[in-house]
C-alpha cells in the first residue's frame, strides 16, 4: 500500500451507519460537515441541531484525517426524520 496519500470519499454517504436523533422535530435540514470523527455528537453552526450521522469504523478519511458526516438541523419547512435513512440525501428524497 502507498504511503502519504490521500483517499477521498466519492460517496460520503455510502459509509453512514446510522442517524442518531437528540431532539424531536417537525422537520429538519441537511449540511455535510467535516469533522475529526466518525461518531461523536457533532455541535455545528446555523441552527439547531436535531441529529447527525454516526460512520462505519471501516469509513476512510476524507483528506486529512478528517470525515464527510451529516448534521440535521431544526427546519419546520424540511423533511420529517421519519422519513432520513442512513446514505441518502434528503435531495433524493421525495418531500411528501
Amino acid at each position: 500500500m502507498r504511503r502519504n496519500v490521500m483517499i477521498f470519499q466519492p460517496n460520503p454517504l455510502q459509509y453512514e451507519d446510522q442517524i442518531v436523533w437528540i431532539k424531536e422535530s417537525v422537520g429538519v435540514r441537511e449540511k455535510i460537515v467535516l469533522v475529526k470523527n466518525r461518531a461523536r455528537r457533532i455541535a455545528a453552526k446555523g441552527g439547531k441541531v436535531v441529529g447527525y450521522s454516526i460512520l462505519m469504523a471501516e469509513t476512510p478519511p476524507d483528506g486529512d484525517k478528517m470525515f464527510k458526516r451529516r448534521v440535521f438541523f431544526e427546519d419546520e419547512n424540511g423533511i420529517a426524520p421519519s422519513k432520513i435513512l442512513p446514505g441518502v440525501r434528503i435531495e433524493k428524497l421525495d418531500k411528501s
